[in-house]
């Protein structure tokens, strides 16, 4: 049973008595994966009882992929009701059958034959958790949770790799760092942070061959 074929597909290897396509019982076109068109050749009935000549009719090709598929909606279309589990299908007519959940469904579908042949579903879009906005607001609340305000700022000024003063000042003012709770230029010149590794990073270091021995043209470029 397939819940996403148009119609009943079967082999016309089997053993069900084929009737020929004609102009009184054309034959249908299917697109496969590989983008080809299959056209079948012939139609049968299926011995399916209970259920009408319209719901049970079938259309052979001379081989099919995966074997003979049975159309979920088609037999549907003729006031049927399919239950599937895990391990198990089952069709009933749908006048047989009293259904009572427990609880809602897990998600919802529709679907409008014979225009719109499949069932349809619509994801909800994922929303953050609960507990995934407790994790971002901890991380995102951790340097503002620190108590004094030049802890902060040096907080601040590690995480941006350690500027040079002047350079981050311009960058405040310029507003790119907006994001940056309570951050002003004048609490950077007020709480202006001394690293070592803006120090270590700006040193200029004592050119080579100054005071060389080696004879003027001796010298590697």
């Amino acid at each position: 049973m397939d819940s996403g074929a148009s119609a009943n597909f079967h082999e016309i290897p089997h053993h069900l008595h084929q009737h020929p396509t004609s102009t009184a019982n054309p034959s249908v076109a299917v697109i496969i994966p590989n983008s080809n068109i299959m056209t079948s050749e012939s139609t049968t009935n299926l011995p399916i009882l209970h259920l009408p000549a319209s719901a049970t009719i079938s259309h052979g090709f001379k081989s099919l992929a995966f074997g003979s598929l049975l159309s979920v909606g088609q037999i549907c279309d003729h006031n049927c009701t399919a239950i599937f589990t895990n391990k198990s299908v089952h069709m009933y007519k749908t006048p047989d059958i009293t259904i009572k959940p427990l609880k809602s469904p897990i998600f919802s579908g529709t679907r409008d034959a014979p225009t719109q042949p499949l069932y349809n579903i619509k994801l909800p879009i994922p929303l953050a958790t609960p507990e995934t906005l407790n994790l971002l607001q901890l991380k995102s609340l951790n340097a503002v949770k620190l108590p004094y305000l030049h802890d902060r700022i040096a907080f601040y000024h590690a995480t941006l790799f350690s500027p040079v003063i002047s350079t981050w000042i311009n960058a405040t003012d310029a507003e790119y760092l907006r994001t940056f709770p309570e951050l002003t230029s004048k609490r950077i010149r007020l709480y202006r942070p001394h690293s070592e590794a803006t120090t270590l990073g700006h040193q200029h270091a004592q050119r080579s061959n100054l005071r060389s021995t080696k004879p003027p043209g001796s010298h590697h470029t």
